[in-house]
C-alpha cells in the first residue's frame, strides 16, 4: 500500500512537472505505446495534467485539468477512442467522452456524458447532461436535465428538463419540461 502511494504521488508530480514544462516522457515504439505529458501524436494511453500541443490521439485520452485560455481548442486536433478527464477538448472527439465538468469540441461524435456538453459545430451520437449544445447541428439523442439546443437542425431525440431549442428545422421527437421549440418545422 505504502509503495503505491508513493507511485503514485510520483506520477502526479510528473504530470505536473510535465505539463508546466509543456513536455513529455513516451514509452512509445513508432508512438505506439504509454506518454505522459503534452506529446502530439499517441496510439496507446496518453496521461496528461492539461493539453496544449495535442494534434492526434488514438486509444485513451486522461487529461486531468484543462489548458489555460489561450490556446483555444485547434481544429486541427483529435482524440479517438476514449476521452476521459476533468474537460476533454479536441478539435474533432470521436467515440466515448467522460467529463467531470464538460466535453468539448469542435465536432462531437460518438457517446458522451458530462455536466456540459460542447460542440461548435456539429454533435452527433448519444449525449446527456445538465446542458448540452451545439453551433450548427444536432443528429442522435440527447438528454439535457436543464437546457438543450442546436443553433442549426436537429434530427433525432432533443429531450430537456427546462427547455429545448432548434435554430431551423427539427427532424424527430423535441420535448422539454417547460419549453420547447424550433425556428422552423
Amino acid at each position: 500500500v505504502r509503495s503505491m502511494g508513493r507511485n503514485s504521488l510520483l506520477v502526479v508530480v510528473a504530470l505536473g512537472v510535465c505539463g508546466v514544462a509543456n513536455a513529455s516522457v513516451d514509452l512509445t515504439y513508432n508512438r505506439y505505446g504509454l506518454s505522459f505529458g503534452d506529446s502530439e501524436v499517441v496510439r496507446g494511453l496518453r496521461v496528461n495534467f492539461a493539453d496544449r500541443d495535442m494534434r492526434d490521439v488514438r486509444g485513451i485520452n486522461l487529461t486531468l485539468w484543462r489548458a489555460p485560455e489561450p490556446p483555444e481548442i485547434s481544429d486541427e486536433s483529435s482524440v479517438s477512442g476514449l476521452a476521459l478527464g476533468t474537460f476533454p477538448s479536441a478539435g474533432s472527439l470521436t467515440g466515448v467522452q467522460l467529463g467531470l465538468a464538460a466535453i468539448r469540441g469542435t465536432n462531437v461524435r460518438g457517446i458522451g456524458l458530462a455536466p456540459g456538453v460542447g460542440a461548435e459545430e456539429d454533435l452527433t451520437g448519444l449525449y446527456t447532461g445538465i446542458g448540452v449544445g451545439a453551433g450548427r447541428d444536432m443528429t442522435g439523442g440527447i438528454a439535457a436535465l436543464i437546457g438543450a439546443g442546436a443553433g442549426r437542425d436537429m434530427t433525432g431525440i432533443l429531450t430537456a428538463g427546462i427547455g429545448a431549442g432548434v435554430g431551423r428545422d427539427a427532424r424527430g421527437l423535441l420535448l422539454a419540461g417547460i419549453g420547447a421549440g424550433a425556428g422552423r418545422d
